[in-house]
């Protein structure tokens, strides 16, 4: 009897073990792949690593050493030239770890790993996939590590970005070996129906982190400014999120002093965190994204479509690649509050529009399923690894 064949060692590294963006990522891509052998590597202990095992993804820890570990993405070239003196441990450990792997191809998730990780790989003769989740030349980074990133970016064998709008900030060099690959999502076969609100009421949802370039501030002066110009209208706002550095503490107090000084406390609701931020989206009539700078994607704009809720977003970045205006959402310039109170009043004066959009936003949805994306995604590390290519059907999950 011929034994099946070898599947390709595919080993992930990470310096995150939050719940966050990227992270979330993989772990729904490991759930659902059966077309590799995954080992995930982490550079410190968290809900990532119970999230994966208990899905059973293989899973290590190769703890950065101490200097390393502080650099964060504005950190300055000093610090930086600091960290990367005293890095030879944790290269040393990284190196035998994929050793001892017998990794085929080595996948790097975030900075720190792009910046330890693919020379690690590129110095033992194994292919790298670098997944950009961010634009490498945005602000974000600092000058320094903006160099850094983008020269990985040259070393990789093939780049994953999240949407065009990350992968067009590639050196041009590196952009040839990029494919640009939305982040997927869950899609329901029939979406949630919509809350039977009558004209001129409208509940609205908005979820992110409370950080200034998050934009809420944005949508709070646009109720206020409905508040003012349509006191007919029963808009309520709900926002779910929570700050999560010192450095939002001034975005979040002006947030409360919005609220109190446009006399919004009864239309806005601020939840914090949540968990089940899918389930709170088909809660509501309608879902924001009001960022005031450019995205490299969107997920909770595709998980709210997927629920077929009419979206509004930010016309930027990879947010715009999401929506046809018009269509299945609405766009409206980042910042611009007149027009972001114009749309709202559009949508609340028009539940035929809501119903209409919604219905768009469920089928362009499909575009962002598992079933579409895993694919695509597998077949990067097959090409990576020497295998053959993309697999015709979706993956059953692992769980």
């Amino acid at each position: 009897m011929t034994s099946p064949p070898r599947m390709p060692r595919v080993v992930f590294l990470g310096h995150s073990a939050a719940l966050s963006g990227a992270e979330l990522y993989l772990a729904g891509m490991l759930a659902r792949t059966e077309a590799i052998d995954p080992l995930v590597v982490l550079t410190e202990d968290g809900p990532l690593v119970r999230r994966l095992e208990s899905t059973g993804v293989e899973i290590d820890v190769v703890r950065l050493d101490e200097d390393a570990a502080g650099v964060g993405g504005h950190a300055s070239l000093a610090r930086l030239a600091r960290s990367v003196g005293g890095l030879a441990p944790t290269v040393a450990r990284l190196r035998a770890r994929l050793q001892a792997a017998q990794a085929d191809v080595v996948y790097t998730n975030s900075a720190k790993a792009h910046v330890l990780g693919l020379p690690v790989a590129r110095s033992l003769g194994l292919p790298a996939v670098m997944h950009v989740h961010e634009r490498l030349d945005a602000a974000t980074y600092s000058a320094a590590n903006r160099t850094l990133l983008r020269t990985a970016s040259l070393t990789a064998t093939r780049l994953i970005a999240n949407s065009a709008w990350t992968r067009d900030g590639l050196p041009s060099r590196a952009r040839g070996r990029a494919v640009a690959l939305p982040c997927p999502t869950d899609v329901p076969p029939v979406a949630p129906a919509l809350p039977a609100t009558r004209p001129g009421e409208l509940s609205l949802a908005l979820v992110g982190r409370l950080t200034a370039w998050k934009g809420q501030d944005v949508a709070l002066r646009a109720l206020a400014a409905l508040r003012r110009t349509r006191p007919d209208l029963c808009l309520s706002l709900h926002l779910y999120g929570a700050s999560l550095f010192e450095s939002d503490a001034d975005h979040v107090e002006r947030l409360h002093g919005l609220i109190a000084a446009e006399g919004l406390a009864e239309r806005v609701h601020l939840h914090g965190h949540v968990d089940d931020v899918v389930a709170r989206l088909a809660q509501h009539d309608a879902v924001l994204h009001t960022s005031v700078r450019p995205e490299p994607f969107g997920q909770v704009i595709v998980e709210a479509m997927a629920q077929g809720r009419p979206v509004v977003v930010t016309d930027a970045g990879g947010a715009a690649e999401i929506v046809t205006d018009g269509r299945d959402g609405l766009r409206v310039p980042p910042g611009d509050v007149g027009m972001l109170a114009a749309t709202i009043v559009r949508l609340a004066d028009d539940p035929a529009l809501r119903t209409r959009l919604g219905a768009a936003a469920h089928e362009r949805a499909t575009d962002f399923s598992y079933a579409e994306v895993l694919p695509r995604w597998e077949a990067v590390l097959l090409e990576a690894a020497g295998g053959t290519g993309p697999r015709t059907a979706s993956s059953a999950s692992r769980s």
